[in-house]
């Protein structure tokens, strides 16, 4: 489960980074509503240097939302299929119906 967030972070984040842009992503995430349970990143994420696995679990919960008025269609779909596939995985008995 670590791995799948941590790949996020590495990866799929760092696309929303260069695609959106660090200042508009930082700025999106610092205007956040704080949420008990949830991290808020009052200076954004462009500069985090070691998060643990729980940060990288709220910056997914967040991304999708934060990114859909800036980026392309087709990329906010491309990470919305990459966290489904994400989710998918986590399933403790993984079955035909799944797919479907």
């Amino acid at each position: 489960l670590h791995h799948w967030h941590k790949e996020f972070f590495d990866h799929d984040c760092q696309w929303c980074l260069t695609i959106v842009g660090t200042s508009e992503l930082d700025f999106q995430f610092s205007i956040l509503q704080p949420i008990m349970g949830y991290c808020h990143f009052a200076g954004g994420i462009s500069r985090l240097k070691q998060v643990t696995g729980r940060d990288h679990h709220d910056i997914q919960y967040y991304i999708v939302g934060l990114i859909s008025g800036a980026a392309p269609c087709h990329f906010i779909i491309a990470v919305h299929a990459l966290m489904n596939v994400q989710y998918l995985t986590q399933s403790p008995t993984p079955h035909h119906g799944l797919l479907q």
